[in-house]
């Protein structure tokens, strides 16, 4: 809920915020940076940079309202699991009323459901939804690079995460500091076989900006974050983290004549090939791949596994190499790009554009459009 109330607050801002009207614009330009001659072929994305820079307020503006007004019922309801009792989740009816207590805790705080903004001193402190965001956005700029290099990325973790005392990182991110305080370099840190947390939303919330140092340019904005977020993520973590970079870098060229709701359909099915995860060759077992943490699915029954490599970096994924599905008495078989679907008694199966519908001793056959 956090994660779409912070989304949509960030859309709407990029969406509906404009530069002020003036006839002396300024020309954004950075000393450190050589801004080399160019000439337009015509075929351009533009951007203007005092546009877009009011934008990017707009987006760090929402993500702290969203973020800290986040943080007031954060843990409050986990549901009621052993002796945890947490009762029943918020509704939009609690907005406004008093907030309960997290469950770790004896009472209350006095506070109340409601929207957070700037404080008095004019500041907005770091939480573990943007922390990361903030040492990456400085690495880059302070690295003069787009594409930050493993050593450059536990150089600026173990220089700005402090460690010994309390720092507020989540499970996989805590993880990756610690190994990288024993010396290992991303994406080893994210490795399986030294995080058991690979799988965690950590990287999520952390790279998202990528998409904004990139806009209108999903591809460049995934290769960007592509190290930062296996730093701590793996596999399906992985790939929703690229998910959210593809909808961050379109949300900063929304198309004009659609409305936000409209926007965010199209930058997600944009977006959601990010989420297939790459196609590669070779294979090992389940039980290499999962490891004792996990179950071995039965390949007989519901679902096999395999772990394919990478040549290059031996990156892992997974993809299903058989997956059956069962609901309200239907069975879908799906295999090297066969579909088998049986539901009360019709039987239709899909291969290779070939279509075999069975049912009540009828037979039909379709094959490229001929019956």
């Amino acid at each position: 809920m956090m994660k779409k109330l912070t989304f949509t607050l960030i859309v709407i801002f990029l969406i509906s915020c404009s530069s002020e009207k003036n006839s002396k614009k300024r020309v954004i330009k950075n000393d450190n940076y050589a801004y080399k001659n160019y000439t337009p072929t015509g075929k351009e994305l533009i951007v203007s940079r005092n546009e877009y820079l009011n934008k990017l307020k707009g987006f760090w503006l929402a993500q702290c309202i969203a973020n800290w007004t986040g943080l007031i019922t954060e843990m409050d309801k986990i549901g009621n699991v052993g002796k945890v009792k947490s009762g029943q989740f918020y509704t939009r009816n609690d907005w406004g009323k008093k907030d309960q207590r997290a469950f770790w805790e004896n009472k209350a705080q006095k506070r109340v459901i409601d929207f957070v903004f700037e404080g008095s001193d004019g500041r907005w402190g770091a939480d573990d939804d943007t922390d990361i965001e903030y040492i990456y956005q400085h690495l880059l700029y302070t690295n003069k690079t787009s594409k930050l290099s493993g050593k450059q990325i536990r150089d600026g973790w173990l220089k700005h995460i402090k460690n010994s005392e309390e720092n507020f990182l989540w499970v996989s991110n805590q993880r990756a500091l610690d190994l990288m305080i024993s010396g290992i370099i991303p994406p080893a840190t994210s490795d399986p076989k030294n995080n058991p947390d690979f799988d965690m939303i950590d990287a999520q919330l952390t790279t998202e900006i990528f998409g904004f140092f990139s806009p209108g340019r999903p591809d460049f904005a995934v290769e960007m974050a592509d190290l930062p977020i296996r730093t701590t993520a793996r596999f399906n973590a992985e790939w929703i983290s690229k998910f959210y970079v593809s909808m961050y870098s379109l949300a900063a060229n929304p198309n004009p004549n659609l409305n936000v709701k409209e926007n965010l359909l199209l930058i997600a099915e944009k977006s959601k090939n990010q989420l297939s995860g790459p196609k590669l060759e070779g294979t090992l077992g389940p039980s290499e791949l999962l490891g004792p943490r996990f179950p071995v699915p039965n390949h007989k029954s519901d679902m096999a596994l395999t772990r394919i490599f990478d040549s290059v970096d031996a990156k892992q994924s997974l993809f299903f190499e058989q997956t059956i599905e069962r609901s309200n008495g239907r069975k879908v078989e799906r295999s090297n790009g066969r579909t088998v679907e049986r539901y009360n008694g019709p039987t239709v199966e899909r291969s290779n554009g070939r279509t075999v519908e069975r049912s009540n001793g009828r037979t039909v056959e379709r094959s490229n459009g001929r019956t």
